[in-house]
């Protein structure tokens, strides 16, 4: 079976469109889908930690599936990238692999299972 080409996308950002710093996610699930809900942590006191939320998003279970691979795979490469300064570099075979090499199998197949409906690009 040949596999279709696919479609050139385009991204277009809407005039709500706007980039935050979070350090405060918080994830809830049902039936259909995910709610991930972004935030800021502030401690008040000593006793006191204050949560301000800004921004709320649906996920249908396809792309977060799809977003819990990038984050796997991220994480994976940030930990080995980090641990290898750690550990200092003894040959050119102990540094890191780039996180696009790491990733790039990874985010294939991921776009295979997922169809051609998935905006994942690797």
């Amino acid at each position: 079976m040949a596999i279709p080409t696919q479609p050139n996308i385009k991204l277009v950002n809407t005039n709500d469109y706007r980039e935050s710093y979070s350090n405060s996610v918080q994830v809830r699930v049902n039936v259909w889908d995910f709610f991930l809900v972004f935030g800021t942590l502030q401690q008040q006191s000593e006793t006191q930690v204050e949560v301000r939320n800004f921004q709320g998003i649906y996920l249908s279970p396809q792309q977060a599936k799809a977003l819990m691979a990038i984050l796997h795979c991220s994480s994976r490469a940030r930990h080995r990238s980090r641990s290898a300064i750690f550990r200092g570099f003894t040959s050119a075979r102990s540094r890191p692999r780039r996180s696009w090499q790491f990733c790039s199998k990874t985010s294939q197949g991921m776009k295979a299972r997922l169809g051609r409906s998935s905006s994942i690009r690797a």
